[in-house]
């Protein structure tokens, strides 16, 4: 395996997802990769672990049971926090108003785990957030599925 990018800092990730078998997978992958990862199962509970985490990126779902998954996006993004939107939803319009509202990427369910991994470090990266590192080997394929 290739270890790119190798910090020594532990990135907080909030995983915002109503899914607990997704939301469980994403956070036991982040770990592994040596970040600090956190649920929400709904947007109130996301918001107030906002206070609590002061998280370095936020992984969103969509589709919430008790808010607008874009409307959350929109406030994290006017707070400054970076949003990977991670939804099941292909509707072309949710992908170009996730982006308008700030997201900084989108990822449709099922995604490869891979693709994830390097997507969550190039955000990382680019908000200025250290990442540990992402493993890359390319053998085998790891997805999510819904």
């Amino acid at each position: 395996m290739l270890a790119i990018g190798s910090k020594s800092a532990n990135a907080r990730i909030l995983i915002v997802d109503d899914d607990p078998a997704v939301a469980g997978s994403l956070a036991d992958l982040l770990a592994i990769d040596g970040y600090q990862a956190s649920v929400a199962k709904n947007g109130s509970t996301a918001k107030a672990k906002l206070q609590e985490l002061r998280p370095d990126l936020v992984i969103l779902e969509l589709m919430l049971p008790d808010i607008d998954g874009l409307i959350l996006c929109s406030e994290l993004t006017r707070a400054a926090v970076p949003v990977i939107i991670c939804s099941g939803t292909n509707r072309q319009r949710d992908r170009i108003l996730a982006r308008r509202l700030g997201a900084d990427d989108f990822v449709t369910k099922p995604f490869d785990m891979y693709e994830f991994e390097a997507r969550v470090a190039a955000v990382l990266r680019t908000s200025g957030t250290a990442h540990p590192h992402s493993m890359v080997d390319g053998t085998n394929e790891r997805r999510v599925e819904t």
